[in-house]
């Protein structure tokens, strides 16, 4: 169910017992837990419509158990940082009551949702990138460079969230794709504050870039809203539509549906500060650590760079230049496995070359040793067969 009103209905069976148009009524299955034994108790009787049902294909996996934020490692504090904020110092406060969130904010929230469900398949593009092409258009080189970056960001991801700033007013709002090889197959728009035409104007615009750098073959137009949730007049809470959006990509990426809960931005601002506080605070020993020029115990570095420690590059505040699991995602040196890292995997695929070429040729000086000593029988060859060898005749080691 999509209506937050009564919390006790989510997530439940309903029975449909009648249906006049839209309305419809519901039998909601109740039971209690006694002593560990589920005890069937009266259904619930509920009116809704068919606006507010979420259809369910009995295949969606159970919702993830979320980690706890006392479980976070220094080391991935540490990449959180990096990826979010870059190399500037970043702030505590997107977490306050009635403050709206910032770049780095939405950076944060990302890379939160990123360690919570390890889904490479969910990109959310910088704010930034989308500010710069949105502001200049197809006009100078800066905007046509931001295109092709958001263009390159959308390849290797099968959900991309394109958070789209307004400055008159200061709104956020949020353009959610889903795409196959790149292109768009499905457009969601969210807007916590319904109304805000500029907004709404902008998220077309970019849109309507995205079309014309070749994301699809025809120019789209920007849907409704599909969010139900409203924020409060005043809370600021309009950055969080761009955690609703990422939070519903994870879950269908991770196979578990659509999510019918509506968002509850207070627990989520609670998180935030939480995690931003926790971040300030090991920001301040990272840099107590590289002002007194100690050696670091929880070492970053850019891959494919072997220095590490205080001589180590910082990380650059763009993604990685290849999509890392849930194996490598977060360790320390930040390289990635074989598998993710582009160096790396052409570097494993030609050893594995190499040592099957050498492998090959001592199977085939082998086999005429064998032949030599006579040690291989000739065997005819089948008469059905066909190929090289059809016609019949003798297997030999040229065949072989």
């Amino acid at each position: 169910m999509q209506d937050n009103a009564t919390p006790d209905v989510f997530g439940r069976p309903a029975l449909v017992t009648r249906q006049l148009h839209d309305l419809i009524s519901l039998e909601i299955e109740q039971f209690n837990i006694i002593h560990g034994v589920r005890v069937p108790m009266p259904t619930k009787r509920f009116e809704t419509t068919l606006a507010e049902i979420v259809e369910v294909h009995g295949e969606e996996l159970e919702e993830k158990a979320w980690k706890k934020l006392g479980s976070l490692t220094i080391a991935e504090k540490r990449f959180i940082m990096k990826a979010s904020w870059g190399n500037a110092i970043g702030y505590a406060v997107g977490g306050k009551e009635r403050q709206m969130l910032s770049d780095d904010d939405l950076g944060v929230v990302f890379e939160y949702l990123q360690w919570q469900y390890m889904q490479p398949l969910v990109a959310m593009v910088r704010p930034a990138q989308i500010k710069l092409a949105l502001h200049h258009g197809r006009d100078s080189l800066e905007a046509m460079i931001a295109m092709q970056e958001i263009i390159d960001s959308l390849q290797h991801a099968e959900f991309a969230v394109l958070p789209v700033h307004c400055d008159n007013p200061l709104h956020w709002t949020v353009l959610q794709l889903r795409l196959e090889a790149g292109k768009i197959v499905e457009v969601k728009y969210y807007d916590w504050c319904r109304g805000v035409k500029e907004s709404e104007r902008l998220t077309q615009k970019l849109l309507s870039l995205l079309c014309m750098a070749g994301a699809s073959a025809e120019m789209l137009k920007l849907p409704e809203q599909c969010n139900w949730y409203r924020q409060s007049p005043g809370s600021n809470d309009c950055g969080f539509a761009v955690w609703q959006s990422l939070l519903n990509c994870c879950k269908r990426a991770r196979l578990e549906g659509d999510c019918g809960v509506l968002p509850n931005p207070k627990e989520w601002r609670v998180t935030l500060r939480k995690l931003l506080e926790t971040l300030t605070d090991q920001q301040d020993k990272w840099i107590l650590e590289e002002a007194e020029g100690k050696k670091p115990k929880f070492a970053l570095s850019i891959p494919g760079h072997e220095t590490k420690g205080v001589d180590a590059q910082h990380l650059k505040l763009h993604r990685k230049q290849f999509w890392t699991c849930g194996s490598c995602r977060w360790s320390k040196s930040g390289e990635g496995c074989c598998y993710c890292n582009p160096e790396k995997h052409a570097k494993l695929r030609l050893e594995k070359e190499q040592r099957a070429r050498h492998l090959a040729e001592s199977l085939r000086k082998a086999l005429h040793t064998c032949s030599d000593l006579g040690l291989i029988p000739e065997v005819s060859e089948p008469a059905h067969s066909a190929g090289p060898l059809s016609g019949g005749g003798l297997v030999t080691l040229e065949h072989i």
